[in-house]
């Protein structure tokens, strides 16, 4: 037999130590700019390239930038996309309160999730200093 739950638990959202919520996205074109024109650091690896500019928000947030041009197959940046994604989830409480913006870079090999996870590690340990 189902458990029935009350109408004030099935409307309590359930509480990740470590989301990827909507307030952690840049999402307008506006703030991307921003970011570009004005970037404050500036941090390369194999895979990507870090942009990051301070704001006046809460936290830090993040704005990718995978062009087709650069990585050809969907699969594979949809796998970047996942992997950035990640890695800023688990270190985005060490970071301070900037706006980031990840850019793919062009690579003839497959990517491996692996690979850009641990660089973009290393790439925000960087940007904690």
């Amino acid at each position: 037999m189902l458990e029935k739950r009350s109408p004030l638990q099935a409307k309590t959202p359930s509480k990740k130590k470590h989301s990827f919520r909507k307030i952690d996205r840049l999402l307008i074109s506006a703030d991307f700019d921003e970011v570009f024109k004005n970037a404050e650091e500036r941090l390369a690896g194999k895979h990507s390239m870090i942009l990051a500019l301070f704001n006046n928000k809460p936290g830090p947030r993040l704005g990718l930038v995978v062009a087709k041009k650069k990585i050809a197959q969907s699969k594979q940046r949809n796998n970047f996309k996942r992997a950035t994604k990640e890695a800023f989830r688990k270190n985005k409480f060490k970071l301070k309160s900037l706006d980031i913006v990840v850019l793919a870079k062009k690579n003839k090999e497959k990517v491996l999730i692996s690979e850009v996870n641990n660089e973009l590690i290393n790439l925000f340990k960087q940007l904690e200093k």
